[in-house]
């Protein structure tokens, strides 16, 4: 039996080390603490050190909470304790803790906690998806095509199979059923790139979709439930506590917020979660079958989503041969093998009936994704170190430490010890899939899938290697200190997205203007304008401002025509651009706010004599549709005439 100090060992490494490292990075000691040359995490001094103070308290009332939760139902010592209501509410409470720390660490970035969720998710570089998701007009042509099409996506779906695409494609439509719905929630989200053309042209119901993956916080926070209910199975009830107080700290998990990354750790903790039970259900043959078909197709599904998770599949087969081999009642060979092809009859049915119906399936997207990933050509021997580097300092040196200390545990307690069999599997299993060269140049972000796991581990090693209740709660501190510091000091995501040129708003008019009050459309109108000269001069120049209002946010991005006719209605000349050459296009119009909109119209030093016409007017570049024109100067060709001017004859 070990001594009280002999245990304590782990806390007394994490509170030395987890400081230590955590100010080298914050000094930018070293770029190596960030990564190798080939692929190194950006470093960045917070801009406003004060707004993480908003995180910083969201994390440490997260921290007294758990900690005064812990005093009241965990005892200090000992590994047993029997679960109640408490511990279903402590789940909810996690369950709802993870979007409020996540959203309270965006906010110290930007107050506007919707503007970064809403740029990860449509930029191209960042992820990609929703931009494949937007063009899908036939999904069924699509999944044929698939595999020809992945070259033509931006750079992270060239990797992805086509689920994530498809889920996007799928919220659209159901959008568009329900314009209600898609018209205040796409609505809603313009301003923040409304410059964006290309974005914005699309419907508000695509652009709606983006709600879906910007919810993501609020889902991935219920891995809690299939976290704890692993946990429980496979490393005891406290211990199991432990691991699901201790993930909503975990950085990697939070810092890729409202990124796809972070919503595999659910699937793969319950495809683990429904294979345990499967394994453990021995009275029962058509459960546990049913258990291990469960899994399988869950699997499948995440498969659909992302290959990376089906990497899982090492720690997941390894732990399970080391919880069954030292126990003679399960090793039961024919049942295990029936349960078996259960679980691969899940896993690939789905992609059977792809390739049956549409002519390709897993194998030929597979090929091309692996082309693009293999195609990094990163140094293999740096990445066998770096590849476990990045995927525990993203863990948390605190809980990096503790699962090193888990492995030496169990094996020191060997494998009678059915807690056993899961730190040493994930432990071999991590190793053998960095050794395989299969996430070579890859990091924290691409693993997520992982961590539950990695946790699960590491509480086992936390409640074996500390002898007090203090102690655990240390390192859970450490732990929400390391977030803090990765989430001041490293950009872990870039999405190339500018926020919208700044502009100061005006609600006045000039008393010089001309008025008009011509409206365009349903939501704009043209006051009036001012004009310098009153009359056209051949070789000299007009210039005109126009006043606009817009009664409500506009979907669509019009581009304005300045025309000026001759006596014979010929074109003699025009401008034509969006308002204020560019910089503030109609999408980018507060309601009610005044615009004035500058032109120049140079005059040919050859125009007759004679009275001119002077008519503006909106259209859409890509078709040249004009938005239809009513009032007093309206004519049918939609068009707002504003003056009738004389040419005075040459300039001189």
């Amino acid at each position: 039996m070990e001594s009280s100090s002999q245990r304590s060992w782990l806390v007394w490494c994490v509170a030395v080390l987890t400081p230590a490292y955590l100010l080298a990075l914050a000094l930018n000691v070293t770029p190596y603490l960030r990564g190798p040359q080939a692929w190194r995490w950006a470093y960045a001094i917070p801009g406003h050190p004060w707004r993480y103070l908003i995180p910083a308290a969201v994390i440490a009332l997260y921290v007294v909470i758990v900690a005064l939760w812990s005093r009241r139902h965990l005892s200090s010592s000992g590994l047993r304790f029997a679960p109640g209501p408490s511990t279903y509410l402590l789940l909810v409470f996690i369950a709802l803790a993870v979007p409020v720390i996540q959203i309270a660490l965006h906010f110290a970035g930007s107050p506007d906690i919707l503007r970064p969720l809403f740029y990860r998710t449509v930029s191209p570089g960042a992820s990609g998806v929703f931009t494949v998701g937007s063009t899908i007009a036939d999904p069924l042509d699509f999944l044929r095509r698939y595999p020809e099409l992945m070259p033509t996506f931006p750079v992270h779906p060239q990797r992805y199979p086509p689920g994530l695409a498809l889920l996007f494609y799928g919220a659209r439509r159901l959008l568009e059923a329900i314009p209600t719905m898609s018209e205040p929630l796409g609505l809603a989200l313009r301003p923040y790139q409304c410059h964006n053309l290309e974005l914005m042209r699309l419907s508000n119901a695509t652009i709606a979709t983006a709600w879906v993956q910007m919810a993501l916080p609020a889902l991935v926070g219920w891995i809690a439930f299939p976290l704890y209910g692993l946990a429980r199975r496979t490393i005891g009830e406290q211990a199991a506590l432990w691991a699901v107080v201790a993930y909503p700290l975990v950085p990697s998990f939070a810092l890729w917020s409202a990124r796809w990354d972070q919503f595999y750790p659910l699937l793969t903790c319950t495809v683990w979660y429904c294979f345990w039970r499967g394994l453990q259900e021995t009275r029962s043959p058509s459960s546990s079958r049913a258990w291990f078909f469960l899994s399988g197709l869950i699997l499948s599904f995440t498969s659909f989503l992302s290959f990376g998770p089906l990497a899982v599949l090492a720690p997941l087969g390894l732990s399970a041969l080391l919880w069954t081999l030292p126990h003679p009642e399960q090793r039961q060979w024919l049942r295990l093998a029936v349960s078996a092809l259960a679980f691969f009859a899940g896993l690939t049915i789905p992609w059977l009936i792809y390739q049956i119906a549409l002519g390709n399936g897993f194998l030929e997207i597979w090929r091309v994704s692996m082309a693009y990933h293999l195609g990094l050509g990163r140094s293999g021997p740096v990445w066998l170190f770096y590849n476990l580097y990045d995927f525990l300092a993203f863990l948390g040196l605190p809980l990096a430490l503790s699962l090193g200390g888990s492995i030496v545990v169990a094996w020191r307690s060997g494998l009678k010890n059915a807690h056993s069999a899961l730190p040493l599997g994930f432990g071999l299993g991590l190793l053998l899939l960095d050794f395989s060269g299969v996430a070579q140049g890859e990091v924290a972000r691409v693993w997520i899938f992982l961590t539950p796991f990695a946790v699960i581990a590491a509480a086992y090693g936390l409640v074996h290697l500390t002898s007090r209740l203090w102690h655990r709660v240390l390192v859970l501190v450490l732990l929400a200190w390391q977030l803090l510091i990765f989430g001041m000091f490293l950009r872990v995501v870039t999405t190339g997205m500018e926020d919208p040129p700044a502009r100061a708003p005006t609600f006045e008019l000039p008393a010089s203007m001309h008025p008009v009050n011509a409206e365009l459309g349903d939501k704009i109108v043209l006051l009036g304008y001012t004009l310098e000269p009153d009359y056209v001069q051949a070789g000299g120049t007009l210039h005109l401002t126009l006043y606009w209002r817009a009664r409500a946010r506009l979907p669509q991005p019009y581009t304005v025509f300045t025309h000026l006719l001759g006596p014979d209605g010929s074109m003699v000349a025009q401008q034509d651009n969006m308002p204020q050459q560019g910089r503030a296009p109609t999408t980018c119009w507060v309601p009610g706010e005044v615009i004035a909109d500058e032109y120049t119209l140079t005059i040919p030093p050859d125009v007759p004599l004679g009275d001119y016409t002077l008519l503006t007017g909106l259209y859409i570049w890509e078709t040249g549709e004009r938005l239809p024109a009513r009032g007093a100067t309206a004519t049918p060709q939609h068009t707002v005439v504003l003056a009738t001017l004389p040419c005075t004859g040459r300039k001189e």
